[in-house]
């Protein structure tokens, strides 16, 4: 309300600027709703919802965009692309130092798609599988015979 000695201009003023807190408190968004999700239930919420500000936001954390899940047939297909592209490199007449420095990326893209292709993601952490040695295959059996004997 406009006090009587109050000038028209200075009343105007207070008005927007109260106007435009107003205003500010509605857009200021209430994220209680979003955090009381769980991240399973936040996941979901992205995949079905992927123009939202929260999907948005989301690849920008992660960088950009999550990098797509391959089959073993695909993976084994992009393998067998990037090695052809690495015979086509040599047969090119390509200076060795260049040559060289492209097959260092090219390798290291196989070298990740390998490994992709042998492990398992659990909860977005990559996991690698347990395999025995290949050094001598049968020392955990030679253990349980000694360690076990005194049972047989």
């Amino acid at each position: 309300m406009k006090h009587k000695e109050e000038p028209m201009s200075d009343y105007k003023n207070r008005m927007k600027e109260w106007i435009t807190n107003m205003v500010r408190e509605e857009l200021t968004e209430d994220d209680s709703w979003w955090t009381s999700m769980s991240a399973d239930q936040q996941a979901d919420y992205i995949k079905r919802h992927p123009q939202s500000q929260k999907a948005r936001d989301a690849k920008k954390e992660k960088g950009d965009e999550e990098p797509k899940k391959l089959s073993s047939d695909e993976i084994d297909k992009k393998i067998k692309d990037l090695g052809d592209k690495i015979r086509n490199i040599y047969q090119s007449g390509m200076s060795p130092q260049d040559s060289e420095r492209y097959i260092a990326g090219i390798q290291k893209q196989i070298d990740d798609l390998k490994s992709q292709k042998e492990s398992i993601t659990i909860n977005g952490k990559r996991y690698k599988p347990v395999k025995e040695s290949k050094k001598n295959p049968h020392v955990l059996k030679e253990n349980y015979d000694r360690i076990f004997r005194s049972l047989k």
